[in-house]
């Protein structure tokens, strides 16, 4: 039986949090993408087809909140 590590998507606007975090999934066996603006996010969450998203709560560009609505509404 082929295991299929679980994918996730990460967001962030604090660089140095971003890659520790991403870096830690990473070596856990996750496949991880990130980024760091509200845009990307939405572009790689049709893209990458997330089994999980982690989203800060207070992005520069846009609310965390907002980004959860958008996740459950696509």
């Amino acid at each position: 039986m082929y295991f299929q590590p679980h994918k996730i998507l990460y967001i962030d606007d604090n660089q140095a949090l971003l890659d520790q975090v991403s870096d830690y999934l990473q070596m856990e066996g996750f496949v991880v993408r990130s980024c760091q603006i509200a845009q990307d996010f939405k572009a790689l969450l049709e893209e990458f087809s997330p089994d999980v998203v982690l989203i800060d709560r207070h992005l520069y560009d846009e609310n965390g909140y907002e980004l959860v609505d958008y996740v459950r509404n696509t």
